[in-house]
């Protein structure tokens, strides 16, 4: 069995043994993820994989390297792992098993736990391929693409957690899923918003100075009035507090709520939703020990999920 993992760094494996050939060489890796990534799902024509990944050839060479490559992936992984026929090229579901298919499947079927444990990180972490601009901004748009399911399952998981009186963990969802879209305003204001429904105020202004100092740093910027004139209205506010629900004991924890199902007993339990820098960071003056509180907060509600009894 071969398995692709590209949620996080890129993991390659064969029968449990990485497969350094097709990880050490960009374009290989490449194709690779395309054919594993990009929907729909089945076949890709030969000109779209030429015209991503060997922009810079003329067609006769850029067949030449597709055709080079397809081979060495198959001597590396498997001859059955991709598939062709005529003009088109597949990679086979059955020979590779990917994470990122897992996660579009859980995301389809709204299983927003399963989902919010599967994502360990920026899609394809680090990885870049030079002279093919068009990959790029393919691989961009779908990291963007994942950020923000991970982050509409994570909302899902804390208005779920809300609706049943636990405010801590209805708390840690929210700021774990505005630190997939940091970047995005109007998050922040349905963070803060968020914040003050459940009671916490103060966690809502704190968002708001988070942000700003954020905002500074990265882009030289100030919040906009909305979101100034929202923190004044929570800083005016009388804020009725939501009172948390008690802690369930060990003999009976609290079950999920009926619309997010249950991770399967194979789920991974470590799955925390990172901090997914929209960019690289210019300068470290972000406050983390929120963003850590939410972390482990998370880690905890997902270890009492996956080891509740049965």
């Amino acid at each position: 069995m071969v398995e692709l993992r590209a949620l996080g760094a890129i993991d390659l494996r064969r029968d449990g043994t990485e497969v350094t050939a097709v990880l050490t060489q960009p374009k290989r890796l490449a194709l690779l993820l395309y054919l594993d990534i990009a929907r729909p799902y089945g076949f890709h024509r030969r000109d779209r994989l030429l015209a991503l990944l060997w922009p810079e050839l003329d067609d006769t060479h850029a067949r030449d390297a597709l055709s080079q490559a397809i081979q060495h992936i198959r001597r590396d992984i498997g001859e059955s792992a991709i598939v062709t026929r005529g003009e088109e090229v597949m990679l086979d579901p059955v020979s590779v098993r990917s994470d990122v298919r897992v996660l579009h499947a859980a995301v389809s079927n709204t299983d927003h736990m399963r989902v919010v444990q599967l994502f360990q990180g920026t899609l394809a972490d680090g990885f870049f391929v030079e002279e093919a601009p068009g990959f790029e901004r393919w691989l961009d748009d779908e990291r963007q693409t994942i950020r923000d399911a991970v982050a509409t399952s994570a909302w899902a998981l804390a208005h779920s957690a809300k609706d049943q009186g636990r405010i801590q963990d209805a708390t840690a969802f929210a700021r774990s899923a505005v630190s997939l879209t940091r970047d995005d305003e109007p998050s922040i204001r349905r963070l803060m918003e968020f914040l003050e429904s459940v009671g916490d105020r103060a966690g809502a202004l704190r968002a708001y100075d988070e942000f700003s100092v954020w905002i500074s740093g990265e882009l030289d910027a100030v919040p906009s009035p909305d979101t100034n004139a929202l923190r004044d209205s929570i800083k005016n506010s009388e804020t009725v507090h939501l009172s948390p629900a008690a802690p369930p004991s060990q003999k009976s924890p609290a079950a999920p709520a009926a619309a997010v199902k249950s991770p399967s007993p194979q789920a991974p339990v470590a799955a925390v939703i990172p901090e997914v820098p929209s960019r690289p960071p210019k300068k470290e003056r972000i406050h983390w020990a929120a963003v850590g509180v939410a972390v482990v907060a998370v880690i905890l509600l997902l270890a009492a999920y996956a080891f509740r009894p049965r």
